[in-house]
């Protein structure tokens, strides 16, 4: 198996690691847990309230999952896509077909936009500016 790298955001930085490597064990092995922290170039080390988290893997990763009253997001190489809304895989949020409306598209937008407007009234001065010449 491979090691990969997990970026696990949103995180409180109250939250206890104990919680987090009991959440993340469902998944396959940890290996380590690490704070990421802004550049060097600060004084001092300063967290970004992002872990690093090294694991093998023998499933996929949610890329949200509420733990301890927190929605901690996932992110890795490969993640596949899930809806925010169903949690299924392989669709956004925005196409869910859970979602009210469908996600579908609008076919037929509004023929009366600002738009529209603005370009029938701007034709209609040239028309008439043409008109006087």
């Amino acid at each position: 198996m491979v090691v990969l790298r997990i970026r696990i955001a949103n995180l409180p930085p109250e939250f206890p690691e104990r919680t987090l490597r009991v959440a993340m064990a469902q998944y396959e092995e940890i290996v380590s847990i690490h704070d990421e922290t802004w550049s060097k170039t600060y004084r001092y080390t300063v967290a970004k309230g992002i872990k690093l988290v090294m694991m093998k893997l023998n499933k996929h990763l949610p890329s949200h999952m509420n733990k301890a009253g927190h929605r901690i997001l996932t992110y890795y190489d490969g993640q596949p896509v899930q809806c925010y809304g169903c949690g299924n895989t392989g669709h956004m949020y925005q196409a869910c077909p859970k979602r009210k409306g469908g996600g579908a598209e609008i076919s037929n937008p509004p023929s009366n936009t600002w738009a529209h407007v603005g370009t029938k009234g701007s034709l209609k001065r040239r028309g008439t500016e043409e008109s006087r010449t």
